[in-house]
């Protein structure tokens, strides 16, 4: 009872990272699956404003490429605001660069709102961009803000609520996606249009919640501010530990300069960090995951499934990526936690729970360069090199 107690006082974080989660790593999951929806639709808007402008249908290949563009700018939006997530979370703070980030969505959504309004596929295009720089810089902000306010014991569990957040926000853009709901002919541009909802939930509420605790001591040198965070987040009053902790990553920083991406990627000292990330990540979008989203009603039509039955088979495909994301999730944090540790060099490839993987990066150092990967290298910045591959994923399988 009392160790339920004890969690149950952090349902403050709790609700804080349902907030991050909405706005953040939800909206990749529904902007990964909601486009295989209205396929068919966008191809008659594409086809009925080339019809008006130049007077004859467009080829069926250009409508296909086109179409192809639409699908694979996300990509490339998520790229511009992946390079970004390094710089305007520290120059501005997290809650100011989600902020932002809400306002880019919504400016999506008016775009996707009103683009049959103005006959234009045009606006559709820039929408789509516009989402994926969200989706880009969304997703690396949500785990940096939720990580640097959580307490170390729950750190594990809560960042990998960020893949339960794109499992679900997957199964949402297929369920709402249904004939029955949006997937029609005079509703796909609400259905476009639907990641402005989340946008605005979180632009509402993120006011409510306080800066990250760690960006308030260690970059802004605010020790009050960062005391008053953590105490409305944990309802704690003995933060001793917690700010020694950040006093001694403050001062192991004093006087080095921000890495930038260049530096992260030379840097001997972190080579193994980025190897470990980038290889399982990069497995994962390679594996045909996202081509199954984005095209997934083609690939179902190939296979032979009615037409009128695609909308639910997807449902199926999301909903058991959900299930068995969620079960993974679980799986790892909790039972025999310490079973899924292996140390390499010093380093814990995992984490327990309770022990950051960067927490160990110090007895990686074999040379005169300090590291401080926590702050200046931020390994979460870089944890999501699928944003990479998935460009080079959907160019690929929009040329097929």
């Amino acid at each position: 009872m009392e160790g339920a107690s004890k969690k149950l006082q952090y349902w403050r974080l709790y609700v804080l990272s349902l907030v991050l989660g909405i706005g953040g790593s939800f909206q990749y999951g529904i902007q990964v699956s909601v486009i295989a929806s209205p396929e068919e639709h966008v191809h008659s808007f594409v086809n009925y404003t080339w019809m008006l402008r130049y007077q004859v249908p467009v080829e069926e290949s250009a409508n296909k490429l086109i179409w192809s563009f639409i699908v694979a700018v996300l990509s490339l939006g998520a790229w511009t605001g992946a390079i970004h997530s390094g710089s305007l979370p520290v120059t501005y703070g997290r809650k100011k660069a989600l902020m932002f980030n809400n306002v880019v969505a919504m400016v999506a959504a008016v775009l996707m709102l009103f683009s049959r309004m103005a006959k234009s596929f045009e606006m559709i295009l820039l929408g789509r961009f516009l989402y994926g720089y969200n989706v880009g810089l969304g997703l690396s902000v949500h785990l940096m803000y939720l990580g640097e306010s959580s307490p170390k014991k729950l750190r594990g569990f809560l960042t990998l609520t960020g893949s339960i957040f794109i499992g679900f926000g997957k199964v949402m853009g297929q369920i709402i996606g249904i004939k029955e709901m949006m997937g029609t002919e005079d509703m796909w541009p609400y259905l476009l249009a639907v990641s402005g909802i989340p946008a605005i939930l979180q632009f509402v509420m993120l006011p409510f919640f306080p800066e990250a605790p760690r960006y308030l001591y260690i970059d802004k040198g605010d020790t009050e501010g960062c005391r008053r965070a953590l105490e409305w987040l944990w309802q704690e009053d003995d933060l001793k530990l917690e700010l020694d902790d950040m006093q001694k990553e403050r001062d192991s920083s004093q006087g080095e300069k921000a890495k930038t991406v260049k530096d992260v990627l030379s840097s001997r000292c972190v080579r193994w960090q980025l190897l470990t990330l980038t290889v399982p990540c990069a497995g994962i979008q390679f594996c045909g995951i996202n081509a199954l989203y984005f095209y997934a009603f083609d690939i179902f039509r190939e296979s032979g499934v009615p037409k009128d039955q695609g909308h639910y088979l997807a449902v199926g495909l999301g909903a058991t990526e959900l299930i068995a994301v969620t079960l993974c999730s679980f799986l790892i944090v909790f039972p025999h936690r310490s079973c899924w540790k292996k140390e390499v060099n010093g380093l814990w490839i995992f984490t327990d729970g309770h022990h950051d993987v960067s927490a160990d990066c110090d007895a990686l150092h074999q040379g005169p360069e300090p590291v401080d990967p926590v702050r200046e290298h931020r390994p979460h910045l870089l944890c999501h090199p699928h944003l990479w591959t998935r460009t080079l994923w959907s160019v690929y399988g929009s040329s097929c």
